[in-house]
Order: structure tokens, then C-alpha cells, then sequence
């Protein structure tokens, strides 16, 4: 992960305000819960959100690879669809609009 900047901000927190933070999805954005048990884990907290913190982190990430692969093949298939359009074909297409303009 990139560097969080909510570490520094809760860095001050309790342990258990930082474990309301990371249970708290509905008030707080990903990174500022993943930066509390990270806090957590720094301080030897035992709790079960850094678990549940940590396996949501692993399926943001699977989702985002996923996405990517998943791009990247269709980027894969466009490539292929415009390598088969025949060549000869566009030029007779650009020549006849041409000549109909003129």
C-alpha cells in the first residue's frame, strides 16, 4: 500500500479509538480504517477487525488485479479485431469518398 497519511493523524489515538475507526466503514474511507490496525499491529493490539481489516485489503486488491486483467484483454482483443481489417479495403473506402467530393 502507498504511503497512508491517516497514520500520522492517528497516530495520537487510543487503541480503542483506532479499533472504532477500522470498524467503522460507513463513517471512515478504506485507508483511514487499514491505517488503524495498522497502528494496531505496530502496538501488539490483539482484535478481530485486524483480521477482518486485513482479508477486505486482500479482496480490494484481487478486485483491482482482476480489473486489470481484465483490461488488459480487452485491450488484447481490439488490438486483434484492428489487425484484421483488411488494409486494401480502406484505401478503396477513402478513395471513392474522395472522388464523391469532388
Amino acid at each position: 500500500m502507498i504511503k497512508n497519511p491517516f497514520i500520522e493523524k492517528f497516530k495520537s489515538k487510543s487503541d480503542t479509538e483506532l479499533e472504532k475507526v477500522a470498524m467503522d466503514s460507513k463513517s471512515y474511507v478504506f485507508d483511514a480504517r487499514y491505517a488503524a490496525i495498522t497502528l494496531l499491529k505496530d502496538r501488539n493490539y490483539d482484535s478481530d477487525i485486524i483480521n477482518q481489516v486485513e482479508k477486505e485489503y486482500e479482496n480490494l486488491v484481487k478486485a483491482q488485479q482482476t480489473k486489470t486483467e481484465d483490461l488488459k484483454e480487452q485491450d488484447q482483443r481490439l488490438i486483434r479485431r484492428i489487425r484484421q481489417i483488411p488494409i486494401k479495403k480502406q484505401e478503396n473506402m477513402v478513395l471513392k469518398m474522395e472522388m464523391n467530393y469532388k
